[in-house]
């Protein structure tokens, strides 16, 4: 029942039509709670506040808990930028992976209803999510499209892996807490 719940994960809490009997329900209360239990780094825990309570306050946290994570991770590659480029990173990478960009297609649904057929959405994958251009990224950060290119585009995935691990760390961690297991 548990490995149910926890791949019902979704960016605004999770309600969940009739698993075995009746309506289960994991809310972003649910969510808050389970979160309050097991020393989680500060980083994870607005993290996961931001993204499934849909937490102002936390969604601020951690834009300055990731301006110092990316900070890190430049000084880590041997590289110097200004802090308005490490404010425009820290931006993009909560609007990518916290916020998300719905796709207009379907309306974030994944499908598409067309002529009385529901078909899967072609734009996004069925996701219900687009990634931002190029240009757009560029735009966010703060530099023009070349210098995007040129000086910041290589680097991107390496330091989205903070994020990745982040999803990771919150996923285990409810799972346990929804699991009952430490």
């Amino acid at each position: 029942m548990a490995e149910q719940l926890i791949t019902k994960l979704s960016v605004k809490g999770c309600n969940l039509s009739s698993v075995g009997r009746g309506v289960t329900a994991i809310t972003n209360y649910d969510i808050a709670a389970s979160l309050a239990y097991g020393n989680l780094p500060k980083l994870t825990y607005y993290y996961a506040r931001a993204k499934y309570c849909e937490d102002v306050l936390a969604s601020q946290n951690l834009l300055v808990l990731l301006n110092e994570t990316v900070r890190e991770k430049l000084c880590d590659l041997n590289l110097k930028f200004n802090n308005e480029i490490i404010a425009g990173i820290s931006k993009l990478m909560l609007i990518e992976a916290v916020f998300g960009n719905q796709c207009k297609t379907c309306d974030g649904l994944g499908y598409a209803i067309e002529e009385n057929q529901i078909e899967v959405c072609s734009r996004c994958s069925s996701t219900g999510i687009n990634k931002l251009s190029q240009r757009k990224r560029a735009e966010i950060v703060g530099v023009s499209l070349s210098k995007w290119h040129r000086d910041y585009d290589k680097y991107i995935p390496e330091i989205y892996q903070s994020i990745q691990n982040l999803q990771r760390d919150v996923i285990k961690h409810v799972y346990y807490q929804v699991n009952g297991e430490d």
